[in-house]
């Protein structure tokens, strides 16, 4: 069983030089990053730490960048081609927000046959540092949602630190097209229609050291509840075809 960390970047250059250094790289089959255009040697920190650095060259105007997110969703599923390994963890944001030593317990308990995992914020007491009162409460509604609607046990759908079963994106439909910021959901919801094994690990989300959320709270929110209804509305969505 192999595992890739794919990193999702632009202008990290404060936030890399605290926490890729914290980093196993023997856990690790691949280090994989995609940047966004940064200009302050993040690129090449990452490059001289290992990393496979690749560019995002399209060009985005407003309202994809704005609007639909379509540079992230682009950068995210870029990663997953990228790699080649069974497990990628993707989105591992080198902000702080994500706890370097989770990613033993993460890859261990994939191990054991799960297919989607996340270092869950909202677990056994674990908290975040980062959260605003809206995204709490968002998270806390749209994962109690999910859970209800399609049968799950999900504590952090929303949650960014996941790894996940390369190969199930292609199973479930979910590609360059059908991609959307709520990504997350979609694979949840995947997990829970066809019966694929799924858990939760208890982790900290702490405050991040630099930059900037590119949450924006309208336009994530309105991208979950589309993903929810469309969903429930129709059976055949992120239903495996036997």
């Amino acid at each position: 069983m192999t595992f890739s960390l794919i990193l999702l970047t632009l202008n990290e250059i404060v936030g890399c030089k605290l926490i890729i250094p914290r980093i196993d790289k023997s856990l690790f089959n691949e280090l994989i990053c995609i940047d966004g255009g940064s200009t302050d040697g993040t690129i090449e920190y990452l490059r001289n730490e290992g990393f496979k650095v690749s560019i995002q060259d399209k060009k985005y105007n407003k309202y994809h960048i704005n609007c639909v997110q379509k540079k992230i969703c682009d950068a995210y599923m870029m990663g997953g081609k990228a790699a080649t390994s069974d497990y990628i963890v993707i989105p591992f944001t080198p902000d702080n927000n994500m706890i370097p030593e989770k990613l033993s317990e993460l890859i261990e308990k994939a191990k054991e046959g799960h297919e989607l995992l996340c270092v869950s914020r909202y677990k056994d007491g674990a908290k975040s540092l980062d959260d605003t009162v809206v995204t709490s409460i968002g998270n806390w509604m749209f994962t109690g949602i999910v859970n209800i609607l399609f049968g799950g046990k999900f504590t952090d759908v929303l949650g960014g630190y996941k790894c996940v079963k390369r190969d199930l994106y292609e199973r479930l439909g979910i590609n360059n097209d059908s991609a959307r910021i709520s990504v997350h959901t979609q694979l949840a919801i995947g997990c829970l229609r066809n019966n694929i094994p799924y858990v939760d690990i208890a982790g900290d989300e702490p405050k991040r050291v630099a930059g900037h959320s590119s949450v924006n709270v309208l336009i994530n929110g309105m991208s979950e509840v589309i993903t929810i209804l469309e969903a429930f509305f129709n059976r055949s969505i992120y239903k495996i075809k036997k």
